[in-house]
């Protein structure tokens, strides 16, 4: 469970800060379905760390809303 904490964790802090996030293949293999929340529906054929995503209740093509500067 640690190496999932880490994973989407890092994941959740990279795509909330505009950064981009790669993980090792072991690492997200290591990802257990169901562990965070609702299941977020991923295709077969999409990647690996996409996948553990979405068993871990996260939406991959989420990004953060433009901010507005000003006014």
């Amino acid at each position: 469970m640690t190496i999932d904490e880490l994973v989407v964790h890092a994941w959740d802090l990279a795509r909330a800060t505009g950064q981009p996030f790669e993980s090792d293949p072991a690492s997200v293999e290591a990802g257990r379905e169901g562990l965070y929340g609702p299941v977020i529906p991923i295709p077969a054929d999409a990647p690996d760390l996409d996948r553990l995503l979405g068993y871990a209740g996260r939406d991959p093509r989420w990004a953060p809303a433009e901010q507005v500067v000003g006014g």
